[in-house]
């Protein structure tokens, strides 16, 4: 499992350093990165389904032929078919931050009421 999850890091780390911004043949890393993920969302389906079809449908991996998603499809190359018409998605959205969130509490930590090495304690508060 630790070998499968760190797949796409891995993938991220290549396409970084293979910077198909300024290869001369671009379409063979972003091949490489699509197999990479189409592979990872095939693996990732028992423990992840629905990630994982959300991602292989991205990839416009055919979900009427159920041989594209099975296990034996993680070969490399093995669906020549996919990826005709990727439109941008998002598969992991961004977390809210504190200020974002409405659970959040209204009280702020500023600079007056948080500790400081250099300030000691923040003031008792007044009744």
């Amino acid at each position: 499992m630790a070998n499968l999850l760190g797949f796409p890091p891995q993938t991220n780390k290549y396409f970084h350093a293979a910077e198909p911004w300024k290869s001369a043949n671009p379409q063979w890393v972003l091949y490489n990165v699509a197999e990479s993920l189409r592979i990872s969302a095939i693996l990732l389906q028992p423990f992840m389904p629905e990630k994982s079809q959300q991602l292989l449908d991205l990839l416009r991996v055919d979900s009427s032929n159920p041989a594209k998603r099975a296990f034996s499809a993680t070969v490399y190359g093995a669906d020549p078919d996919y990826g005709e018409g990727i439109k941008k998605g998002i598969l992991f959205p961004p977390l809210l931050t504190e200020e974002e969130s409405p659970w959040a509490p209204s009280f702020r930590f500023d600079k007056k009421n948080t500790p400081d090495a250099n300030h000691g304690p923040p003031p008792a508060p007044s009744e």
